[in-house]
């Protein structure tokens, strides 16, 4: 699987359409795209945006905000003092295998504000024509695109990552989407399909009809299939009870946010921030004054300024004239007097009294007897000064004040605006106590489902036990039976294909957890900097929980490891699970570095980086992905783009380049 490119409409920060091409250039060894971005510059809205695209209502983020899903939606759409978009979407474009060949497909979840609420369509394209099976079934096929439960290891946040290698409890989810990586769901559908043809097979075989002990077996068996049934079916209606509150919880959210609702809740915090706006506004009029106190009127005749300042300079020039003429008549004087002294001739001292009064004339000409400026060498400074740098610095003062002010004055109008809402507190306050009310039954029922779910878990076990004891009472009654009957022949081979599966199954499974554990254990002593302290990394083949060992064979717990270096734990089971699974799955990096020491950040960057996949997106801040660590993988980068925040215009800007660098492509 590459993602080709990755598209943004009035998504989060991002007004407008925006399109990042993320293809990598594998024939050259360039798997990187590297993104740059301050904190809150948009780095962590990429990566929610392709989990929402993938997922929809099961994406993390959605998960973590405690909104409705069409609040969710509405709260990612791009917003910016009075401009709020209609409507939104996000677009991946990818090539993956589709039916054993490769298949490029563009996806879309885009949403559009309604009547009443959010209207929300999946489509997707293959090949460049519009599948509407896809479309429809986007749940079913993403997961085996991309199963849901490992989403989280293949996208990723830096902080995410840590606590992945500290958690010891694996959840279903998890581990059905490892079974998936390593092909063993397959031999589970062989199982029950095996299972299936021994029960038809058995029907017809009079001998087993009859056995007492089989019978009490298989009678055990019944009762238990028919308690597992009844809890399925109590499952699915608790379920559906499930679903429908949540149904009514989303309505009465959107009835309540409709009728001024959560305005109500906010109503002191929208006064604070009214009288705050106010006391910002004063404080900015007041630099507006003493801005128009200050030298800034000048800059309304810089022009007549200029005239001013040639005018100081020539009666600068005048006054030093007139200060030196006098010494230079006296000097003219001596030297005429000396001529006449040494008897030179009268032609002689004509001729240098002349080039004398020549050298004369221009200090002259200089002299005026009216001056209309203070012209002292530090007023003249003070005007040069003022026409140099001080006049723009001004005017670029005063247009950012104007800008702050008129920004403070659209969002003081807002806020005006909400407060003078009617807001009917009685209805609002019912609806809120129904949506609480509402909201216990869910967490009850929700309890209640994991209890069955518990309880079905231990039944299916022990029907799985009882099936095993029922095979080996078939097999005691098989061997003492005339075999040439078909049904007995086929019911022997379908027992002993159901064995030979579980065995295939438990040695599949041990094996290629055992590859895995390999992978990762030779990519954490590969990655990091301290391989005295693990010798081992396993894997539990019942849990799928990562176990250490020491050098001496010993449990090691996790609690021994630095932040860093479960971290790295984190990153080796993902790195040994994609080398395990044969998939090849891009893998996008939020700020991986925030939680690693130096050591770990350089064997992270040199090591894991440019060896992690086929394609690497990492979204970086200026702190991480910089001097030796950007020089270390610079020639596996691909492409660099910057992601630019503009806080007056509260939107983020893409383009390509990298911090305090030329763009490379």
């Amino acid at each position: 699987m590459i993602i080709q490119e990755l598209g943004l409409y009035n998504f989060g920060q991002y007004r407008g359409e925006h399109h990042l091409s993320l293809t990598p250039n594998i024939k050259d060894g360039k798997s990187i795209t590297l993104i740059g971005g301050m904190n809150g510059g948009g780095k962590t809205t990429i990566l929610d945006a392709v989990l929402l695209l993938m997922y929809g209502q099961r994406c993390p983020s959605f998960k973590e905000s405690s909104l409705s899903y069409s609040n969710y939606l509405e709260a990612c759409m791009h917003r910016n003092g009075n401009y709020l978009s209609d409507k939104c979407w996000v677009e991946l474009r990818i090539t993956t295998q589709f039916e054993n060949k490769e298949t490029l497909l563009k996806i879309r979840r885009s949403w559009e504000r309604g009547n009443i609420r959010i209207r929300e369509a999946m489509q997707v394209w293959k090949d460049g024509t519009f599948d509407s099976y896809l479309s429809l079934n986007w749940e079913t096929y993403v997961e085996e695109l991309l199963p849901y439960g490992i989403a989280n290891l293949i996208f990723f946040d830096g902080e995410k990552i840590a606590k992945l290698a500290s958690d010891t409890d694996n959840n279903e989810t998890m581990m059905q989407s490892i079974q998936a990586l390593l092909g063993l769901d397959i031999v589970d559908r062989l199982i029950v399909d095996m299972r299936k043809i021994t029960t038809k097979q058995e029907k017809q075989i009079p001998d087993i009809e009859d056995n007492h002990e089989l019978n009490i077996i298989k009678k055990e068996i019944q009762e238990k299939q028919l308690i597992i049934q009844t809890l399925r079916q109590e499952l699915a209606s608790k379920n559906t009870v499930l679903l429908q509150l949540n149904n009514d919880i989303q309505k009465k959210e959107t009835d309540y946010i409709k009728l001024g609702g959560e305005l109500s809740k906010t109503r002191t915090d929208l006064i604070h921030e009214k009288t705050s706006l106010e006391l910002k506004i004063s404080e900015s009029k007041e630099k507006m004054n003493a801005l128009a106190a200050s030298s800034l009127p000048l800059t309304m005749v810089s022009h007549l300024l200029h005239d001013v300042l040639e005018n100081m300079k020539t009666e600068k020039l005048s006054k030093e004239s007139s200060t030196v003429l006098p010494v230079i008549k006296q000097h003219e004087k001596a030297v005429v007097e000396a001529l006449i002294s040494f008897n030179s001739s009268r032609d002689l001292q004509q001729r240098i009294i002349t080039v004398l009064e020549d050298l004369r004339k221009p200090y002259e000409k200089q002299v005026t007897n009216e001056f209309l400026f203070p012209t002292s060498p530090k007023n003249i400074e003070i005007v040069e000064r003022f026409l140099g740098n001080e006049s723009q610095n001004l005017c670029n003062a005063t247009e950012i004040q104007l800008q702050t002010l008129k920004l403070l004055q659209n969002q003081l109008k807002l806020t005006e605006e909400h407060l003078l809402y009617e807001v009917d507190e009685s209805t609002t306050n019912q609806l809120f106590i129904e949506i609480k009310k509402l909201s216990q039954q869910s967490g009850q029922i929700d309890e209640t489902i994991k209890s069955l779910d518990k309880n079905l878990v231990q039944n299916e076990l022990e029907l799985e036990r009882l099936l095993v004891e029922y095979r080996k009472q078939l097999e005691v009654i098989l061997n003492n039976k005339n075999k040439e009957q078909e049904s007995r022949r086929v019911l022997e081979f379908a027992i002993k294909t159901q064995e030979k599966m579980e065995q295939f199954k438990k040695l599949l499974k041990l094996k290629k957890l055992g590859s895995l554990s390999t992978h990762i254990t030779e990519a954490f002593l590969f990655l990091v900097h301290k391989t005295s302290l693990v010798s081992k990394v396993i894997i539990n083949n019942e849990t799928l929980e990562i176990k250490l060992l020491d050098t001496e064979g010993q449990d090691l717990p996790k609690s021994r490891l630095s932040a860093g270096e479960k971290q790295m734990l984190a990153i080796s089971f993902l790195w040994g699970l994609a080398k395990a699974s044969g998939r090849l799955l891009p893998i996008i990096i939020d700020t991986p570095m925030g939680r690693l020491d130096s050591s770990h950040r350089l064997n992270f960057v040199q090591k894991y980086l440019p060896n992690a996949s086929h394609q690497v997106i990492i979204l970086s801040t200026d702190t991480e992905i910089q001097g030796q660590y950007l020089t270390s993988i610079e020639q596996y980068i691909n492409k660099c783009y910057m992601l630019n925040f503009d806080p007056v215009e509260r939107e983020t800007k893409i383009t390509e380049g990298y911090f305090k660098g030329e763009a490379r492509v």
